[in-house]
């Protein structure tokens, strides 16, 4: 001991001995912030953990005085989230603080920057604890104060950490680049930021449009037909008729052309063509692709100017489908689809 520090070799018998205890703690917190993720829906590249190896610990110990090391060196147990977009940082942030005990004067959001002129490595660190209210669980009674860290950062925040990493640029540009490569670098960590906040604002932006959409805002309504209106006008009608997605059906745009054939080309235009599926035309609990919803609208609304102009081949009808759009029209369906040349599976 050096004046009542525990010295290397006592540090290294200890982390022996607590290595169990952390591979657990790494394990249940891993699987703690994984579901919380999925319950929350937020999208993730990855969760991963690790307990920091016998070599790095032993070297952090040597450069920094420790007098209660498993105390003090917050990041033996570590999780590591990477998510897309840089509004989900905070969200899975507080996330983690619910989840979790977090010693805030420890943890370090490092996406602030130290001054005006700062760029570069960006991630939120929260040293936490798996909190007083698990002692009373056998699974985490050993594991409940023992410190680990969660660091949370975009994709392309990840990305440059790795870059910093790697070239071992982190302690000082000064000494390993010329100042014109330096610049280069500074430059480009810039650009990176001003990416992950330009994906979050269009995604965020993305997801207002769609609440326009769902709320039949009518400064949209003419607005040309995309993949994302036409998702949430099916899943709209879709949900307010009872009627659940069969296995296959993601729509493409080759569906977008399908409806331009047919005239349908606006999302006044599509709204319209929910209106002419009858009330009650699918059975509760139906099961139906968006596609095929999509189809029955075209072909209820005018099946000759469907089969002649818009339909593109290459998939059957369904027996049971052509039964029901022929009681709707009134009409002996499968004999137009067979004096078209198309079959009825």
């Amino acid at each position: 001991m050096r004046g009542g520090e525990m010295d290397e070799k006592e540090f290294e018998n200890l982390l022996k001995i607590k290595d169990r205890s952390f591979q657990a703690l790494k394990k249940n917190a891993h699987g703690l912030i994984e579901n919380a993720l999925n319950r929350a829906e937020i999208k993730y590249l990855s969760v991963t953990s690790r307990v920091k190896d016998m070599e790095s610990s032993l070297n952090k110990f040597r450069n920094k005085k420790y007098r209660s090391p498993l105390e003090e060196m917050t990041d033996i147990v570590g999780a590591r989230v990477i998510l897309y977009l840089s509004t989900d940082v905070d969200r899975t942030g507080e996330i983690v603080e619910r989840l979790f005990k977090v010693d805030t004067e420890n943890s370090i959001d490092k996406r602030k920057p130290k001054s005006l002129d700062s760029v570069g490595y960006r991630s939120l660190h929260l040293v936490c604890s798996l909190g007083d209210n698990r002692v009373g669980l056998p699974e985490y009674s050993e594991l409940c104060d023992i410190p680990f860290e969660v660091q949370i950062r975009t994709a392309l925040e990840h990305a440059w950490a790795e870059i910093e990493h790697k070239e071992n640029y982190k302690a000082s540009l000064d000494f390993y680049l010329p100042s014109a490569l330096q610049r280069r670098l500074l430059i480009t960590a810039g650009t990176l930021e001003l990416v992950d906040r330009e994906l979050s604002d269009i995604a965020s932006l993305a997801e207002e449009y769609r609440k326009e959409i769902n709320d039949n805002s009518p400064k949209i309504e003419n607005d040309p037909l995309t993949i994302t209106s036409l998702m949430a006008l099916t899943a709209r009608y879709m949900g307010e008729n009872s009627v659940s997605s069969g296995k296959y059906g993601k729509l493409e745009p080759r569906h977008l052309k399908e409806l331009s054939d047919f005239g349908v080309n606006t999302i006044h235009e599509l709204r319209n063509l929910f209106l002419g599926i009858p009330t009650n035309f699918y059975p509760i609990d139906t099961k139906r692709t968006p596609i095929g919803i999509l189809r029955d609208a075209m072909i209820l609304s005018d099946y000759k100017k469907y089969l002649d102009q818009a339909y593109p081949g290459g998939f059957l009808f369904r027996g049971m489908t052509v039964e029901r759009l022929a009681a709707e029209l009134k009409i002996d369906f499968e004999l137009e689809l067979s004096n078209r040349g198309i079959e009825v599976s």
